[in-house]
């Protein structure tokens, strides 16, 4: 219908008569002149410019939409990845359960294990301003580790005095449940 308002506008430009022009498109209505039809076309216009800019905002919105949700997706990922690279590094690879505990130079410490049918020592170190000892599970059970520590010069006097009471699973994994303390210096 447009296409022939524009070939009625160009006959009524050229010469003719804007009734018929205007009888021709719109039927049964009349209009006079010229300026009728152009001002009905100029508001088909602005209403299709303004169908136009809404369909135009609505597929900005979900350009909008899918490039944040992209942004999202990736930060996502990012976080999982950041976190298993620090599981990775903070992962203990070492097997049984082990004490590290910081002691000054000259100080030592020593165990006794309550149960040994239970639990076995299976290794000791001093490192770097830390001493470690290493456990094993053997049973499932109960058992605690009485660690003391003492002055290498003075064997004799404890100078601080740790239980940790500890599970062992089924499986021979060892967990601590708790920890007594005593400081005697």
């Amino acid at each position: 219908m447009s296409m022939e308002r524009d070939e009625k506008q160009k006959e009524v430009l050229a010469g003719g008569s804007p009734e018929s022009a205007a009888s021709d498109i719109d039927g049964s209505k009349k209009t006079e002149g010229n300026v009728s039809v152009q001002a009905e076309e100029s508001g088909e216009n602005a209403e299709a410019d303004s169908i136009n800019r809404i369909d135009a905002d609505i597929k900005a919105g979900e350009q909008e939409a899918q490039r944040t949700m992209k942004i999202k997706v990736w930060i996502t990922i990012a976080a999982v990845l950041a976190l298993i690279a620090l599981a990775i590094l903070t992962w203990n690879d070492e097997e049984g359960y082990f004490i590290k505990i910081p002691t000054d130079d000259g100080q030592t410490w020593s165990y006794t294990i309550s149960d040994e049918n239970l639990l076995k020592g299976t290794e000791t170190s001093f490192e770097n301003g830390k001493f470690q000892c290493n456990f094993e599970g053997l049973e499932e059970g109960e058992a605690e580790i009485v660690m003391i520590r003492t002055a290498e010069s003075d064997p004799e006097t404890i100078l601080e005095k740790r239980v940790y009471h500890v599970h062992i699973a089924e499986n021979k994994s060892v967990v601590q449940r708790s920890v007594d303390r005593e400081v005697y210096e």
